[in-house]
C-alpha cells in the first residue's frame, strides 16, 4: 500500500511547487513534511491575523474611567437580549451535517486532499486525455511507483462529487487546507470554476472571507 502523505507531498512538490502563489503551506507539503504537521502549523494565519484585528483598538472607542480609589464600582450593565445563546451560523456558512461527524486517518486524510485538488481540475466540467495526461507529464520527476500511477489514473478517470470529498471533514484546519489544494490546483477562470469552488467551500464551512484568504496565498483568481 503506498503512502498517501509522500504522494500528496510529490504532487505539490511537482504541480504547484512552482506556482508562485507564495504559500507556505505548499513549501511544506512539497518539501516532503507531514500532512498532520502542516495543517497543525501552517494554516493558522487566518486566525491569528483575525485575532490581531479584534484586539486592534478602534479609532472612535473611548476607554472606560479608572475606578476613583474608594468608591465601589458600578455594576456591570445587564446584557444585551440573547446573549449566552449560541449564535447563528452566517449566510455563507451552513450547518454542518450529520456525515461529517468522524475525523479521518492522516492516509485517509491525504488522499481526500488529493481527491480533491483533482476535483478541482475537473471543475469546467472537462478534462480530456490530452489533459489527462499533462497532469501525468508534470508528475513524471516525481518518480510514481505503480501503485500511486494507478491511484491517481482512476481518481483522474472518476473525479469525487464534493459530498464525497467533504465527508468526514470536521477540523476546521483540514477544511481550510482541502480548500486551499484545490484552489491551489487551478486558475479560476470560469464560471463553473467559481462555482465548483464556492460549493466546496460551502460543504467545508468556511466563510467567504476565509476563502479569500486562501486564494490570495496560492493566486487562484485571475
Amino acid at each position: 500500500m503506498f503512502n498517501a502523505e509522500q504522494l500528496l507531498g510529490k504532487i505539490v512538490r511537482e504541480t504547484l511547487g512552482n506556482t508562485g502563489g507564495g504559500s507556505g503551506l505548499m513549501d511544506s507539503l512539497g518539501s516532503g513534511t507531514g500532512l498532520m504537521t502542516v495543517i497543525g502549523l501552517g494554516v493558522g494565519a487566518y486566525e491569528i491575523l483575525s485575532e490581531q484585528k479584534k484586539q486592534a483598538p478602534s479609532g472612535g472607542a473611548t476607554p472606560p474611567p479608572p475606578p476613583i480609589p474608594g468608591q465601589a464600582s458600578a455594576p456591570p450593565p445587564p446584557p444585551p437580549s440573547g446573549v449566552g445563546r449560541a449564535p447563528a451560523p452566517p449566510a455563507d456558512q451552513p450547518v454542518r451535517t450529520e456525515k461529517q461527524n468522524q475525523e479521518l486517518a492522516p492516509g485517509e486524510l491525504a488522499k481526500r486532499m488529493i481527491q480533491a485538488m483533482i476535483g478541482a481540475a475537473h471543475a469546467d466540467g472537462t478534462l480530456d486525455e490530452e489533459e489527462e495526461q499533462a497532469i501525468l507529464d508534470k508528475l513524471r520527476d516525481a518518480e510514481l511507483s505503480g501503485e500511486e500511477k494507478m491511484f491517481l489514473l482512476d481518481e483522474l478517470r472518476h473525479p469525487r462529487t464534493i459530498d464525497e470529498l467533504t465527508s468526514g471533514i470536521t477540523d476546521p484546519a483540514s477544511a481550510k487546507t482541502m480548500y486551499l489544494l484545490a484552489a491551489g490546483a487551478i486558475t479560476v477562470d470560469s464560471e463553473a470554476e467559481r462555482q465548483w469552488l464556492d460549493k466546496l467551500g460551502n460543504s467545508l464551512g468556511l466563510s467567504v472571507a476565509v476563502r479569500t484568504f486562501l486564494e490570495e496565498q496560492v493566486g487562484t483568481a485571475v
